[in-house]
């Protein structure tokens, strides 16, 4: 059976949502600048098969389980030998979600992974919006933010997130949005073995940037 998480592994398939803490000080980095209208939420989904290898029985249970979970932005890797997989759900963009459910199928199956699926924001949705889980956590601030204020996202490749609003300056927003991802980074990382953190951490998934800010 597949369990679902903010931020898990069960099974060789992750389905990681988002994760978040308040704002403190961090480090940092440049994202992509929006309007404080411009921030959207994807209200649909689309699944795309990439593949035609044939899956075995677990990794065919895996991805049934993946498509009633689907939500944008998605991947779902398979071994090539058709055994052993990999999902990455509700990633902040669609190459996250492929690095990710990558690292994590070579990881379990042991063997060379393939892209077998996408899921990507519906034909209507605007390209960079934001997974649909993240509105729940960042539409309040959006409102809330003062017009004169600066508001910034900040992402990792695993999931988590984390975001700050009503600085004074873009790069205090920056660096409080960046230092509450990596709370949320430790916060999930914390359920996995050791092994596993360190495979995640040294293929650059933990690691947080700014995604959107305004």
């Amino acid at each position: 059976m597949i369990h679902f998480f903010k931020y898990g592994l069960i099974g060789g398939l992750l389905l990681a949502g988002a994760a978040c803490d308040a704002p403190t000080g961090g480090s940092a980095a440049t994202g992509v600048q929006v309007g404080i209208g411009q921030i959207s939420f994807i209200e649909s989904s689309q699944l795309k098969i990439r593949s035609n290898i044939q899956l075995d029985q677990k990794a065919r249970a895996d991805f049934e389980s993946f498509k009633a979970a689907q939500n944008a932005h998605g991947a779902f890797y398979v071994g090539s030998n058709g055994s052993g997989s990999a999902g990455h759900l509700n990633a902040a963009t669609g190459a996250d979600a492929q690095k990710t459910a990558k690292v994590l199928c070579e990881h379990f199956a042991k063997r060379t992974c393939v892209l077998y699926a996408t899921v990507e924001p519906g034909p209507n949705d605007d390209p960079n919006a934001l997974p649909r889980l993240y509105k729940k956590e960042i539409q309040p601030a959006v409102r809330g933010n003062q017009v004169v204020s600066k508001l910034a996202v900040a992402v990792s490749p695993i999931g988590s997130f984390g975001y700050a609003w009503n600085f004074d300056t873009r790069s205090n927003a920056q660096e409080a949005a960046i230092e509450s991802c990596k709370k949320a980074v430790a916060r999930g990382s914390a359920k996995n073995d050791e092994t596993l953190r360190a495979v995640l951490q040294n293929a650059g998934l933990h690691e947080c940037r700014i995604h959107i800010y305004y």
